[in-house]
């Protein structure tokens, strides 16, 4: 099996293994390095190498899948605050209080975009 993969690699072509991926030859271009200890450039010359794509019998076999547990329930308090136009309230498991706007406020907010306030009021 292992001489037949090298001899359709040695051929430039991609092997499929069923049940296992696929392999295939990457080129490498020549390019510029350098001597990390003495800073020197030196020319690193072209070459191939082997690349593996794991087919998905692979995937599942090392990442098997994990049982969902339900979500929890979402149990929210809210704090009113008399006469204001913002309350503030707080669900389980969230990710933190959030606020909740009365239309009053929407509406005064939607009328400044649309240019129906002048500026500074």
């Amino acid at each position: 099996m292992v001489n037949a993969i090298l001899e359709g690699l040695l051929a430039s072509e991609a092997v499929r293994v069923p049940g296992l991926g696929i392999f295939n030859v990457a080129g490498r271009p020549a390019r510029e390095g350098r001597n990390p200890r003495t800073g020197e450039s030196i020319e690193i010359a072209a070459s191939k190498a082997v690349r593996f794509h794991a087919g998905k019998a692979v995937k599942d076999a090392l990442n098997p899948p994990t049982p969902k547990a339900a979500p929890p329930e979402e149990v929210c308090t809210t704090k009113e605050i008399p006469g204001a136009e913002v309350n503030v309230f707080r669900c389980a498991g969230g990710p933190g209080p959030r606020q909740v706007l009365w239309p009053s406020f929407e509406a005064r907010v939607r009328g400044r975009k649309r240019g129906f306030f002048a500026k500074g009021t």
